[in-house]
């Protein structure tokens, strides 16, 4: 499972997934920030042992919708993906 958080207040956006079968250990790690309607941030996978980049986490947010993409690669492993969130 992936969850996401933004809180608006800190203005902040964080998330994170994990690996199974240890539920414990996150696969997906997403540290953002929230500027107007600008996301952006950084992201780590394989437990924070791989960083996908100061910039490898990017989107936007508003009441309505939120949309993200994340990427990066080391060498060996490449990690990409997104998510659209909208409001009922």
């Amino acid at each position: 499972a992936f969850t996401l958080e933004a809180n608006f207040t800190n203005q902040t956006f964080t998330g994170q997934t994990t690996l199974e079968p240890n539920p414990g250990a996150p696969l997906l790690t997403v540290n953002g920030t929230m500027t107007d309607n600008t996301l952006s941030g950084s992201a780590t996978y394989n437990n924070g042992t791989e960083t996908l980049g100061s910039d490898g986490f990017q989107g936007f947010i508003d009441p309505n919708v939120a949309v993200g993409v994340f990427h990066g690669e080391d060498g060996v492993d490449a990690m990409a993906g997104g998510f659209l969130v909208q409001s009922d």
